[in-house]
């Protein structure tokens, strides 16, 4: 992102933390803030954005699922597709017609989106599916979206990557994602979405993340990655409907 677009996000952050006596509540600010560079200024995420983007390439018509603040939305109408983004979240979607007024988007359940059948050509799920109650429903459902030939991407966290693997090994344990309800590896996702009518066409995971070193050696995570993608993290795949 570019420097005035994150001193933008920042003010932004600061004055939806700002009290009814003018004064600004610091924690809420502090967690609002630390959330969100680590979600959109972190180097793994914004490689996945960029691959979600490469993957969407030439699409015209895209259903963004848990779009948060509509950053990603944003992107892939850059290229030239039509782009509607769903969020639970009112904050979120507020936060997304601030970031791009003329992109559509819908308050409504990641589980059941209210769209017709094969009314999309890709739907994207980043970071989404970890944290539904009914996971498996809502991949039958998002394929029912789908046109002939349309296709699923989406995003989850590994839960068995190497730094987590050698939290193990040393006898400590492991960070725990409080919103997480779902937890996955690279093969046991790619059977779920089989079971769920789903044919893997790609799957990657983005860098290998060393223990303790977050992003230091990022590039060198990234070649990694490639050479080791069950231990890698984040996943990201590229599906189609079986049979379609």
């Amino acid at each position: 992102m570019k420097e005035d677009e994150i001193r933008e996000k920042f003010m932004r952050v600061l004055e939806d933390c700002r009290k009814k006596d003018g004064t600004v509540d610091l924690n809420q600010a502090y967690s609002s803030i630390g959330l969100w560079m680590r979600h959109f200024l972190s180097p793994a995420d914004q490689k996945r954005m960029e691959y979600i983007v490469d993957w969407c390439d030439g699409v015209s018509k895209i259903l963004d699922i848990g779009c948060g603040d509509g950053m990603l939305a944003k992107r892939l109408s850059e290229k030239g597709s039509e782009v509607v983004g769903v969020d639970i979240s009112i904050d979120q979607l507020k936060e997304g017609k601030r970031n791009s007024k003329s992109l559509n988007f819908v308050r409504g359940d990641a589980t059941h989106p209210v769209f017709r059948r094969g009314s999309f050509d890709v739907v994207v799920a980043g970071e989404v599916l970890e944290h539904l109650r009914r996971p498996f429903e809502s991949l039958l459902e998002w394929r029912h979206l789908l046109k002939p030939n349309g296709r699923l991407i989406l995003s989850t966290p590994n839960n068995v990557n190497l730094a987590k693997i050698c939290r193990h090994l040393m006898g400590r344990k492991p960070p725990i994602r409080d919103l997480h309800l779902n937890f996955y590896d690279f093969y046991t996702i790619q059977q779920i979405l089989n079971f769920a009518g789903y044919e893997i066409e790609l799957a990657r995971t983005i860098r290998l993340p060393f223990p303790y070193l977050r992003y230091r050696l990022f590039l060198i995570q990234l070649s990694l990655a490639g050479l080791f993608p069950a231990i890698g993290d984040p996943i990201l795949l590229r599906c189609t409907v079986s049979g379609a």
